[in-house]
C-alpha cells in the first residue's frame, strides 16, 4: 500500500485525497457529457459546462455533510453534545451512505430551482456516482482503510498498520463491480431511452453490492431484530427503492410506447 507518495523532504501526496479527486474529476467529466447529450433538455443559450459543474458541486457539498452527519450519528451520537465541534471538525470520519442520500437530495433541490427533468438528470447522476464510487475505493485501498475481516484467502492483503494479518480487501470488493457496472451502463446508455431505469438499476445493483461486501468489513456490526449491519439495512432498502422505481419506469414506458 501507499497511503503517501513522498514529493520531497517536506512534502508528500495523499493516495487517499488524491483518487477521490480524481472521482470527482471523473464524475463532473461525466455529468458534462451527459448534459451535452441531453443539451435540448436545457434551456437555449445555458452554459451547460456551468450547468455540470453547478449539479456536481451542489451533489457533492450536500454529500459531504451528509457524510459526516451519518458517521457521527452511527459512531458518536452520545459524544455530540459534549463535544460538537470537535466531532464535525476532525478530518476524516465519512460514511458513505450518507453521502449518497444527501447528494441525492441536493442533486434533486437543485434540478427543482432549475426546473430541469428529474429522472433523466438521476441517471447521469448513477452513472458518474458508480464511477467516482469506485475510483474513490481505490484511495481507500490505497490508505488501508475501510477494510476487511482477516483472511486466509489467497485474495487476502496485509496493510500498514498490520503486516501480519492479511484481511479482506473489501475496498477492491467494491471497486470492480462499482467500475464495471458503470462502464456497461456507458457503453449501452444511448438504447436506455427509459428516464429513471439506469437509476433504478444502479440502485438494485449497489444495494446486492454493499449487502454482500458487508459481510466481510471489519467495522460492520449485528444490529436490529435482523441481527444485520445498519449499512445492510440500508442497502436493502435501496434494493427495495430501485425495484419500485425499476417497475414504476417500466409501466410508465409501456403507456407511451
Amino acid at each position: 500500500m501507499y497511503p503517501q507518495i513522498k514529493l520531497s523532504d517536506t512534502m508528500y501526496l495523499s493516495m487517499y485525497s488524491t483518487f477521490y479527486v480524481l472521482a470527482m474529476v471523473i464524475a463532473v467529466v461525466i455529468v458534462y457529457l451527459e448534459v451535452r447529450r441531453h443539451k435540448n433538455l436545457f434551456k437555449s443559450g445555458s452554459n451547460l459546462l456551468n450547468e455540470a459543474l453547478q449539479g456536481a458541486f451542489w451533489t457533492i457539498l450536500s454529500g459531504l455533510i451528509g457524510s459526516k452527519i451519518l458517521f457521527i450519528l452511527m459512531n458518536h451520537a452520545h459524544d455530540f453534545l459534549k463535544h460538537p465541534v470537535e466531532l464535525i471538525t476532525r478530518s476524516g470520519g465519512y460514511v458513505y451512505y450518507g453521502a449518497e442520500i444527501s447528494g441525492i437530495l441536493g442533486l434533486m433541490i437543485y434540478l427543482k430551482i432549475r426546473k430541469l427533468p428529474v429522472l433523466t438528470s438521476l441517471d447521469t447522476g448513477s452513472i458518474a456516482l458508480a464511477a467516482a464510487h469506485g475510483f474513490g475505493r481505490i484511495g481507500c485501498f490505497m490508505a488501508g482503510c475501510c477494510g476487511g475481516v482477516p483472511t486466509d484467502s489467497p485474495l487476502g492483503v496485509c496493510f500498514p498498520d498490520n503486516p501480519h494479518v492479511a484481511v479482506h480487501p473489501t475496498q477492491l470488493y467494491e471497486t470492480i463491480p462499482l467500475l464495471l457496472f458503470a462502464t456497461v451502463i456507458w457503453i449501452y446508455r444511448k438504447r436506455i431511452r427509459v428516464p429513471g431505469r439506469i437509476t433504478s438499476l444502479y440502485l438494485m445493483t449497489y444495494g446486492v453490492i454493499r449487502f454482500i461486501i458487508e459481510v466481510y468489513r471489519e467495522t460492520a456490526y449485528p444490529f436490529g431484530f435482523l441481527n444485520i449491519s445498519p449499512n445492510q439495512y440500508i442497502a436493502t432498502l435501496q434494493f427495495c427503492m430501485g425495484a419500485v422505481l425499476f417497475v414504476i419506469t417500466t409501466k410508465l414506458a409501456s403507456k407511451h410506447s
